[in-house]
Parts: structure tokens; sequence; C-alpha cells
């Protein structure tokens, strides 16, 4: 009897094996019909309108700062929150041309939630609102709050879900966005993108591993001579110590408050760029002495560059959105060994990993479901495809969508790192997948004189 029932127990375990967890689909690029399937939407895909009348644009921000102690969102597990070092915020750029209107929003937080960009994209909100899309982004600061996701793994590492959060931030972001629309004034919309390579390190590989330096800025400037400015810079906002439990928006803020005190910027909005695998370079300091430095570093270099940012004359403007395809999680326990979709979805949620793009004039921002790496696009030559078309590319992170990190396919099985064991979620070859989507979309992105 003893030995059936040990039996019974191996074949339940094995069974139990078989149901939770199975190899990881290796199939190479060109085996993936989900790529191929991407590759024909984007070829019916069309990504600006031109203007039918003057390029407008209107800006408007709300501070976000909770009032009471919530728990914190980076880092795990970490709440409640001791103090307020800096004060969070949303910020809204709103641009209309004429035919189509459509809206720039950032948030101060890890992510931006899903369930607020789901209320944002609700038919009747976008009607309320007459805007034809929303582009999202987030600062990525791990400081920032929690309580705004409801699946398990959310509710156990960002605290419990408040839907009276999601629904008040919601409010915010809908009259802020209505406050930046009835701003609306004539502009021009330019660009510039400033060596700041110095401050960063691969994380991934110190010693051979590439970077992207660039600090990208995108500039709007009103007929009255007022200026607002997105900035996307690849460095992980993960600089304050997991014990420091300050609400903080990391360096961003301190770029972006210092950019906004001085005289050639009014209003500056941050949004994580490709920071899969981008850290800054610590110098010896750290905590708030280390975003202190580097915040006001990187502003200096924006206020110091005396380069003419490249205007364009042309109106175009336009959203659009799409699936990359990808549905089936790859969340792995060993090399060759991942728990099955149904876990996943059970404890994560279902894998999407939608993408945006937003085109305004010749510059192309592409936001991506998760944390993009920088290396791929080096390694891909993505900002001079786009360059050899007359655009100009800012790639960002965090789009309400997250699917982990999309890092450099070498790193899949030589790396013991969370970034490519714990956090990819999508599995190898990648990298490279979502790199022919982005050149893709460029390829359909001509510039327009």
């Amino acid at each position: 009897m003893l030995k059936k029932a040990a039996v019974l127990l191996i074949a339940l375990i094995i069974l139990a094996g078989l149901l939770t967890i199975g190899p990881v689909d290796r199939r190479p690029l060109k085996q993936l019909s989900e790529l191929t399937e991407v590759m024909e939407t984007l070829e019916r895909s069309n990504f600006h309108t031109p203007g039918a009348q003057q390029l407008q644009a209107g800006w408007a921000l709300a501070n976000i700062t909770p009032v009471h102690p919530v728990p914190l969102a980076g880092y795990g597990r970490r709440y409640p929150q001791t103090g307020i070092h800096d004060s969070l915020f949303v910020k809204v750029i709103v641009f209309d041309n004429g035919i189509s209107r459509e809206a720039l929003v950032t948030i101060d937080l890890l992510l931006f939630p899903k369930m607020l960009l789901e209320n944002l994209r609700k038919p009747e909100t976008l009607k309320k609102l007459h805007l034809d899309g929303i582009y999202t982004g987030a600062g990525h600061t791990h400081n920032g709050f929690g309580g705004w996701d409801n699946t398990a793994v959310g509710k156990l590492i960002f605290g419990k879900y408040e839907p009276k959060l999601i629904e008040g931030l919601t409010t915010i972001i809908i009259n802020t966005i209505m406050e930046a629309s009835g701003n609306l004034q004539p502009v021009r919309s330019g660009f510039k993108k400033i060596q700041a390579g110095e401050l960063l390190y691969n994380r991934l590989d110190r010693k051979n591993g590439k970077i992207d330096p660039w600090l990208r800025v995108l500039q709007i400037e009103r007929v009255d001579g007022q200026k607002a400015a997105l900035i996307s810079y690849p460095a992980h906002p993960i600089n304050i110590d997991s014990e420091i439990r300050d609400l903080s928006r990391d360096y961003p803020g301190v770029l972006t408050d210092r950019l906004e005190l001085e005289d050639d910027i009014d209003f500056a909005m941050f949004m994580a760029g490709m920071v899969g695998s981008h850290h800054l370079e610590s110098s010896g300091m750290k905590d708030f002495e280390l975003t202190q430095h580097a915040g006001n570093l990187l502003a200096e270099r924006i206020l110091e560059d005396t380069s003419i940012a490249k205007y364009d004359s042309t109106h175009a403007l336009g959203f659009n959105q799409f699936n990359s395809g990808l549905h089936h999680s790859q969340l792995r326990i060993s090399k060759n060994l991942a728990v099955r979709d149904w876990v996943f979805n059970l404890a994560i949620g279902p894998l999407e990993g939608n993408l945006e793009v937003l085109r305004i004039g010749n510059v192309l921002l592409i936001g991506m479901p998760g944390d993009f790496s920088g290396e791929i696009s080096v390694n891909e030559q993505l900002d001079s495809l786009a360059e050899a078309k007359g655009l100009h590319l800012i790639i960002t992170s965090f789009n309400g969508n997250y699917i982990g990190y999309i890092t450099d396919d070498k790193y899949y099985d030589i790396v013991d790192k969370d970034e490519v064991r714990l956090m990819n979620w999508i599995g190898p070859n990648k990298g490279k997948y979502f790199a022919e989507i982005v050149k893709k979309i460029i390829e359909k992105s001509e510039s327009v004189d």
C-alpha cells in the first residue's frame, strides 16, 4: 500500500510539473508567424496625417502626490512611504493640426498603470476629450506610489489594489488634458540629440556592452516664445536605496525642475527612454546626492547646447497603436524551462504587448510595452535608419502594457541577472523581433516636407 501511495504521489508531482512547466520556445526569428502577421498589419498602417492648418499645442500639469501614506512601487514589496522628498506629477501636451488631435501624457510612477490606460482609451473618454489618440509613458521612478495593479503579483509587490486611486488618476488626467486643450496656440516642433554618454554604463556587460549615449529633446515653441520640452534619456531611474521610502521622481525630477527654473524652457516633461540595460555612473555618490548630480548635469547639458533645434515646417501629426503579436509568455525557471502561460496569466495577467506610435512633424515617437534596451537600438542602427528618412527617433518605455525586459538577444543564455532571467517574459530572439518592428515603422514613416 505504501509503495502504491508513493508511486501515486510521484505521478501527481510529474503531472503537476507537466501542467505548470514547459519548454522555452526557441524558434528562430524567421519561423515566428507572429512577426509576419505584425509586419502585414504595419504594411497597411498610416503613421501621420498631413495638417490642414497650423500645428497647435497646449500643455498643463497636475500634482498627484498622495496626502496620506501609501505603499511604494519599486524594488518589490515596500510600504508605506515615510515622507515626501519631491512631488509627483502628471504632465500633458496636446497637439492639433486641424485634422488630428493627440495627447502626450507622462506620469511620475514606476509604470503607466494598465487600468488607467484602459480608462483613458475608452471610446467615450476619447470622444469627450475630442482626441484621436493618447501616447503614454512614465518617468519610471522606483519611489513612486503603488496600489494601481489588480493582478495577484501586483497586489503582492505594489500594495493593495485601490480602484478609487485609478478613478482619481483618471479624473485628474482627463481634467489636465482638457486644460491643455484649452490653451492651444500655434507652435513649431523641433528636435535635439545631445551627447551625454559619460553618465552611463551597461549593467548587463559593463566592459563590452554598448550604450545609447543620447539625451533626446522634443522641443515645442509657441508663437509667443513660450517653450515646452519632452526629454527622454536611457539611464534607469533606480538610484535611491530601497530603504529610503520617501516619494521622489529620482533624477528626472531634478532635471525637469531645473529646466523650468531657467528662462529657456517653461514646461518640461520626462519619459523614460531605452532603459533596459543602462544605469547611471555613480562616481562614488548615492541616493539623493546622485539624483541631484545627474539631474543637474543633464539639465546643464541641454541648457548649454547652442545648436539650433531642427524645427519642422510640416504640420504632420498622427497616432497609431497595434499589438506586437506576442501573447505567449516565457517566464523562465531554468535555462530551458518556463512556467506555462496559464500559470503566468493567473499570477500576472495575459501578456499584451501593444506598441504606440506618435508622429509630430518629423519626430517619430515609439512607445514600448516594457524596459526596451538602448543596446538594441545601437546594434540595429535604428537612429541612423530614421535619419536616412529625414526622421528623428525617440523610443520610450512603459506605455501601459508591460511585458518585461526587452534586451539584446546575446545575453539570453549567458547572463544570470534579473533583467535577463527573471524579468524577460517573452523569451529568446525578441530583441531582434522588436528591432524589426521598429524598422518597419520607420520604413512606413516617410519624411514630410
